[in-house]
């Protein structure tokens, strides 16, 4: 191996310390400052600048902008006077003067105002300015600030003039990203105090923090004044918590928590309620839960709800859907499906709350097996089985086994045949009873067949659709069982059917219609041959129509009707009317409402229903949304129906929101 010496190291030597004053000498220009002025000096001792007249300063993505400036190379550190603007990624920055060092951004501002960078609101998508100001202001890093008396906004404001609102307190203390809070604060809208907090928190471009929500405040005409303060808690990044209260000055103080968590393999929410009516002397106690759950294959879920006193949705929901419900479920599942299987086991439970519930069978537990729909040459099979133990107070209480396999077949193109035939055996061993035998044994066979058949046709700009179709159902006699969930409604059927599907496809609107006509050969001794026809009808274009009725033509009367009308006038405006006519439940229900954005500021919700049958208004609501730019306020005024000798409720409601604190607009 042969080596070959340097002819002269000493050359070598002398070129690497060129290449090293080379590297140096480009670095220290790459990161020196850029400053121009109208006069500018440099003291080369001490490796100063000092600046007059539209000064400017650049270095390492930071502008400054003053009057006169002095400025040291070797630490960055600079001395601002006149005008000043500091800008970086972080944040825009207004002062008379400041002591700032550029590099690490940290130093004193005096009479400062600024503006955090921005980010768009989650919920309009609009840009959020998160503005404070003070006499004299620290920043301690990048993103950390500190005043001593200040105040912070989201709104914006001319020269001179107070914004619309802001918080105002003493040792303020800004970490971007996370939270601003303050001592002796006061809320001040268009410069007047409003409220007062010895502490105030609030969240600065973050979207989840934790924190007071701002509370809901109303008067009823049954409940009294109403306030609704809640505190929202951030646990941890996949947990969060609301505890919240109601005061009602008629009725009492109602104390709530929800709690809600992720996990990769499960997720859920709890929620808890309790509220002492004092004028009705009761205590109302409600509890619901929702969780989810995976382990492997298996898929877990629980849905709890529970209230122990069945008039308090109609007393406090704020939904009309939860006033109306008849029954409270809870169900547990856990399942493990296969490749076309599925094997569970479930609890169901059911609370009444029209009527004492101990006569409502429960479902504790019921263990099934699912066949999904399998192919099998020119046949699909399907299977479902399960067994159930249902228990209630009084009346018959049974354990109940039931299999149902069927399978079918479909032939045709254009014109279809599908062809059914199952079997259902079920098995019962009931308990205290005096109607039933212990052990009952029914068995059924079920054939159905239909056929249909599409014929359309294409016009310039339309397209036309009819598709007739015809059917035959027959389930064979069975025994009589007592009733536990649908599973008893299979039975004993003979009874045909004749349908027509009419549509018209064109550009901007579709009409749809269809009838069915059904045919027992076998009907109930208060039924007709001939059943109710059914009708629907959906028109969509500018205007959306959907409607269904069941005609009786044996008895010459409409049994039911259902009819919605929804318009959107203009990008602005839009109304939907509706119908609910039901004679067998004795329901007759009109309903009505519309959205309008006024203008840029304004915007009006309302809607209502009117009962036929009792001659009065239900429920009816409006609202009044007033947004600006960094705040809005909604206030709803409601009408709630009575029941039983309570009067009618007549209420309303105020919400205000600060845009820009966070998804939650929280404060403390």
């Amino acid at each position: 191996m042969i080596y070959n010496k340097a002819k002269n190291p000493h050359a070598t030597l002398s070129f690497l310390l060129i290449l090293i004053f080379a590297l140096s000498f480009f670095a220290s220009n790459l990161w020196a400052a850029n400053i121009t002025a109208d006069k500018l000096e440099h003291f080369k001792k001490e490796n100063k600048f000092t600046a007059a007249g539209n000064v400017r300063i650049e270095r390492n993505g930071t502008v400054v902008t003053a009057e006169k400036a002095t400025y040291y190379q070797t630490s960055s550190e600079a001395i601002l006077e006149g005008k000043v603007t500091f800008e970086d990624e972080h944040a825009l920055i207004n002062a008379e003067k400041a002591e700032i060092n550029i590099d690490n951004k940290t130093g004193k501002l005096f009479n400062a105002i600024i503006l955090l960078k921005d980010k768009k609101s989650k919920d309009t998508g609009q840009d959020i300015k998160y503005r404070f100001r003070g006499d004299s202001v620290q920043r301690l890093s990048a993103d950390h600030y500190y005043v001593k008396t200040g105040a912070f906004t989201t709104c914006e404001s001319d020269e001179g003039k107070d914004p619309d609102w802001c918080f105002k307190g003493k040792n303020v203390d800004v970490v971007v990203g996370k939270r601003i809070t303050a001592n002796e604060a006061s809320f001040n809208v268009a410069g007047v105090p409003v409220a007062y907090s010895p502490y105030v928190w609030a969240p600065v471009l973050t979207e989840r923090q934790s924190g007071l929500l701002f509370p809901a405040i109303g008067n009823s005409s049954q409940k009294g004044v109403q306030f609704s303060p809640s505190y929202f808690w951030a646990i941890d990044e996949n947990k969060d918590a609301t505890i919240g209260l109601d005061y009602y000055g008629k009725r009492g103080l109602g104390k709530g928590l929800e709690y809600r968590y992720i996990y990769p393999d499960s997720s859920g929410k709890w929620y808890g309620y309790q509220l002492r009516d004092n004028r009705l002397n009761k205590n109302f106690l409600e509890f619901k839960g929702e969780h989810r759950h995976t382990i492997g294959d298996v898929k877990a879920f629980a849905d709890i709800n529970y209230l122990n006193e069945r008039d308090f949705y109609k007393e406090y929901a704020r939904h009309q859907d939860a006033r109306i419900q008849r029954f409270l479920q809870s169900s547990a599942e856990a399942s493990l499906p296969g490749k076309n299987w599925r094997l569970y086991i479930l609890g169901q439970s059911w609370k009444d709350l029209k009527a004492p519930d101990d006569r409502i069978p429960q479902r504790l537990p019921e263990l099934g097996y699912v066949l999904n729909p399998t192919p099998a040459g020119p046949f699909v099979f399907t299977m479902s089985s399960n067994i159930a133990n249902f228990t209630r107070d009084r009346d018959t209480k049974a354990q109940r086994f039931d299999i149902h396999p069927a399978v079918s077949h479909t032939l045709g193109d254009s014109t279809t045949l599908t062809q059914k035939l199952s079997f259902k055996e079920t098995i019962y061993n009931t308990h205290n009873t005096q109607v039933y035998d212990s052990w009952i044994k029914k068995g059924a066979a079920e054939y159905s067949a239909s056929t249909l058949t599409r014929l359309y046709k294409q016009y310039e700009g339309a397209i036309h659709i009819v598709e007739p179709s015809v059917g035959y159902r027959f389930i064979s006699g069975t025994k009589s069982a007592p009733l536990l969930d649908s599973t008893e409604l299979f039975q004993r059927m003979t009874q045909a059917y004749a349908s027509l599907y009419n549509s018209l496809i064109m550009k901007g609107l579709t009409v749809s219609l269809k009838a069915i006509q059904p045919y027992d050969f076998n009907p109930q001794p208060q039924t007709q041959p001939l059943q109710p026809t059914k009708l629907e009808a959906v028109i969509s274009g500018p205007a959306v129509l959907r409607f269904d009725a069941t005609q009786n033509l044996a008895k010459g009367r409409t049994d039911s009707t259902n009819s919605e009308l929804s318009v959107k006038a203009t990008d602005k405006l839009s109304f939907n009317v509706g119908e609910r006519y039901n004679r067998e439940a004795n329901i007759k229900l009109y309903k009505a409402g519309f959205d309008a954005t006024i203008s840029k500021q304004w915007a009006v919700k309302s809607d209502a229903s009117y009962d036929f049958k009792m001659n009065e208004f239900r429920d009816a609501t409006a609202k009044v949304i007033y947004s600006q730019k960094c705040w809005a306020l909604n206030t709803a005024i409601t009408r709630r129906p009575g029941y039983g000798t309570q009067p009618a409720e007549f209420g309303f409601m105020v919400f205000f929101e600060l845009k820009g604190l966070g998804g939650e607009h929280r404060f403390l």
